[in-house]
């Protein structure tokens, strides 16, 4: 039997308004640690983001930023799950750029 499986949308909203990644703040918000918590249940994660000046836009990197609380985990950031990549931009240039950008970070994340 298929088991199906659930799915956590964190939008444009939802990442903007997310504080500023500071790796010495302890305390993080509810939004914060819902997407954490959600990201060490998941089994894969898809990335979108527009591309702006060669690379993926600061709120992206932002909430990104945020994996590093998984770093001392068992299965540290990414490791063992699948990552995709969506990006768009204005012109082959920008997106080419901002995909590389994107898939360097995977890489750094273990994905």
């Amino acid at each position: 039997m298929l088991k199906l499986k659930e799915v956590a949308l964190f939008d444009g909203p939802f990442i903007a308004a997310l504080p500023m990644y500071n790796p010495d703040r302890a305390e993080r918000t509810d939004a914060e640690i819902c997407f954490i918590d959600t990201i060490r249940q998941c089994d894969g994660v898809i990335v979108g983001s527009p591309g702006y000046h060669g690379s993926l836009s600061g709120p992206m990197k932002n909430i990104l930023d945020l994996l590093e609380d998984m770093a001392r985990d068992d299965s540290p950031y990414l490791e063992g799950r699948a990552f995709g990549s969506i990006v768009t931009a204005f012109g082959w240039q920008a997106c080419g750029a901002t995909l590389v950008a994107m898939r360097s970070i995977a890489h750094a994340l273990r994905a």
